[in-house]
């Protein structure tokens, strides 16, 4: 779109109004929940989704490591992060052979950071990192957990899908999506 944009928000939800009247989001999911909070016709819409970086795939793939489970993402009450570390504690406590690394920063750092000592020998919390950072964490990764319980556009479970790396996510409209385009890698 060109022209100018201003941007408008409803309750959690922003997005931009081109200057042709159509509201800009990124996923038919924002489309679904703007609509029902706004009660504004679908056909108001234009959806366009953030693009993937290229150079956020690993080139040449590389050997994955079958146990890393890495968790990517803001580290928000609302983002599930208490039932995330609730699920690898468990796991842990358990005896379960695998390896976790943590990106992200937020708030709950402390929550993760308790959760590292808990487990130091199998968890690692790297805080905030770039995206070479990242690109590297998704082509060691076999698995990407989400415990979000509402994803608008998933940026984070996108590029790992790209890089090969299995999604395990709470259901929702958003990894719904995802697992029409990756049904073999979204569980």
């Amino acid at each position: 779109l060109t022209g100018k944009h201003e941007t408008q928000s409803i309750d959690k939800f922003s997005w931009g109004v081109s200057d042709r009247g159509a509201w800009v989001v990124v996923s038919e999911f924002q489309v679904e929940e703007i609509c029902s909070i706004s009660g504004k016709n679908v056909a108001a819409f234009i959806v366009a989704p953030i693009p993937i970086d290229p150079t956020l795939i690993a080139s040449p793939p590389v050997e994955k490591n079958k146990k890393l489970i890495a968790v990517v993402g803001r580290l928000h009450p609302e983002r599930g992060v208490q039932e995330m570390i609730d699920v690898l504690s468990q796991l842990c406590a358990n005896g379960i052979d695998l390896e976790v690394e943590i990106a992200g920063d937020g708030p709950l750092k402390s929550d993760i950071e308790e959760l590292v000592n808990l487990f130091p020998n199998q968890i690692m919390h790297w805080g905030y990192r770039d995206s070479k950072f990242l690109s590297e964490l998704y082509g060691r990764a076999s698995i990407l957990l989400s415990a979000a319980p509402a994803e608008g556009y998933g940026m984070a479970l996108r590029e790992a899908l790209f890089n090969g790396v299995h999604v395990v996510a709470r259901e929702c409209k958003g990894t719904s999506n995802l697992k029409e385009d990756f049904y073999q890698q979204v569980h």
